[in-house]
């Protein structure tokens, strides 16, 4: 960050210099995801403002309002999407951008790499103490960010996208235009969806037990006899943090037992609130779009933002179906529909030979447009496909075992057209089960053997099973769906998600 220097003997106020900083969205939602400060303070003249009895230097551009409100946000939600949409409201980013998956990887690291597994609750208490305002002026804008803006094109093309792309990594997507101090107390919590996945019901034990701890001291009679709570303690986990007050305060209230309320946690709380005015910190902040100081570019730079954004969290959406075949097979193949944004997903091979069979496409883990493979696998047309079909998965070892399963690699697998019996051979359950596979997985192979119809029946259980995982992540890490005996058209909404633009993708459930 960028510093005031001061020419004077009255003390400068440090905190200024969190205005105007640009900031790295994809990360955590704090002071160490800012970037650069976008001003040059040395320019502007400074003033004199009070801030708990003392006066502080400020450069012009900042407007102090000192104020003792408290306030909170949070909510429960079932998707990592829909938390991360939530903490980047907060801060004024309106939109899904795949923002702050840096603080969502803090937040809930136990339960980060199986995120579809679980639902989420937080939040999040602030005792402000002031805010303090960036006037924006451009007169106040350092030379450096002068410099490369004056070098970005006035319209954006596919041609010098990395040219703003380069802006952004530099100097940030956004820059903050307010920030407060004070104290905060983050209150995070998961559950898991196997103990207890209504929303509602979440958010009411989490709201029960945050007021317990911290306000009544007891939990209610009702709800603790709940079948609801037994649920919510026994398959939660809660990570509790604070900023600003006294350390040994902040360091007393995050060592609670989030599930022992008493009068303990609320005298905890009470003097860590007490003790904010005299250690506020950076607690909060409010963001604006960095093409609002971009002048006449400011329309280049923000489309340039929108296609960034999409590179940053792209959608992923799979979309396939099975349905009953007789012999001899007449049927053409119904093949998997695969989208990245507005991008296909075909082998150049054309149709596959059979109507029954799976689409493999594996991605490198930093650029999605660097495809490794995109293959159709399908079950030779033979009536007894129960001796035979197993080929598929003889060829699919071959392509990818030891040359594309790479760490970090992306997995996207399909079935079309299969019998429900068309399950995977034990080497490629290992190789699926190592990009994510789990539960889904599991229940096909226990529940379904392999087995074909009477008669000519071909295809006579219908099933789909689709995966989206990530190489060496592990089973359970993946996002993945089967059904049986159906002849509904299958959907899977998969959200991908970096904390900086060369890193490698995460993933996350998207719309159910």
């Amino acid at each position: 960050m960028g510093k005031i220097e001061n020419t004077e003997q009255t003390p400068i106020m440090s905190q200024a210099n969190a205005l105007a900083q640009g900031m790295n969205i994809y990360g955590t939602r704090d002071v160490s995801s800012f970037i650069k400060l976008l001003v040059s303070p040395a320019k502007a003249a400074v003033k004199t403002v009070t801030f708990l009895g003392k006066d502080y230097e400020v450069p012009e551009y900042v407007n102090l309002i000192q104020d003792t409100e408290t306030y909170d946000e949070g909510g429960a939600f079932r998707t990592r999407e829909e938390v991360q949409n939530s903490l980047a409201a907060h801060v004024g980013i309106q939109g899904s951008y795949g923002a702050f998956s840096g603080e969502m990887a803090l937040d809930y690291s136990g339960e980060f790499n199986k995120n579809s597994q679980y639902a989420y609750a937080y939040r999040n208490f602030y005792a402000e103490a002031a805010t303090l305002q960036f006037q924006y002026d451009a007169r106040f804008l350092s030379d450096e960010f002068n410099e490369r803006l004056n070098e970005l094109p006035y319209e954006l093309s596919d041609e010098n996208l990395d040219v703003f792309s380069s802006f952004f990594n530099d100097f940030g997507m956004y820059f903050t235009n307010k920030i407060v101090l004070g104290g905060s107390l983050q209150f995070y919590t998961a559950v898991s969806v196997e103990g207890l996945s209504n929303v509602q019901e979440i958010s009411a034990m989490m709201k029960a037990q945050y007021e317990a701890l911290f306000s009544s001291g007891s939990l209610d009679a009702g709800v603790k006899n709940s079948s609801a709570w037994k649920q919510y303690a026994s398959h939660s986990s809660t990570t509790v943090r604070a900023h600003g007050g006294n350390p040994s305060e902040v360091t007393d209230l995050t060592l609670i037992n989030p599930l022992e309320p008493g009068e303990n946690t609320v005298n905890l709380f009470r003097k860590w609130v007490d003790s904010v005015s005299s250690e506020p910190a950076i607690i909060d902040f409010t963001l604006e779009g960095i093409w609002q100081i971009c002048g006449k570019k400011r329309q280049a730079v923000q489309a340039a933002w929108e296609k960034y954004a999409r590179s940053m969290h792209p959608h992923l959406a799979i979309g396939t179906r099975s349905r009953g075949i007789t012999w001899p097979i007449e049927d053409k193949a119904i093949v998997p529909d695969i989208y990245i944004g507005s991008v296909p997903y075909e082998p150049s091979s054309g149709q596959p030979d059979g109507p029954a069979g799976y689409q493999v496409v594996i991605l490198d883990s930093s650029n999605l447009s660097h495809v490794l493979l995109d293959r159709y696998y399908t079950v030779p047309k033979e009536q007894g496909w129960v001796t035979t079909y197993h080929v598929l998965f003889d060829q699919m070892k071959q392509d990818i075992q030891g040359k594309l399963d790479t760490a970090g690699n992306i997995l996207i697998i399909s079935s079309f057209g299969i019998d429900s019996g068309m399950s995977p051979t034990p080497d490629i359950v290992g190789m699926l089960r190592s990009a994510g596979a789990g539960e889904q997985l599991n229940y096909w192979l226990k529940e379904h053997q392999e087995s074909q119809g009477p008669g000519n029946s071909w295809v006579s259980y219908p099933s789909n099973y689709m995966l989206v995982g990530i190489f060496g992540n592990g089973p359970g890490t993946g996002i993945e769906f089967y059904d049986y005996n159906t002849l509904e058209t299958a959907q899977l909404n998969v959200y991908l998600y970096r904390e900086i633009y060369s890193g490698n993708y995460t993933l996350g459930l998207g719309e159910m």
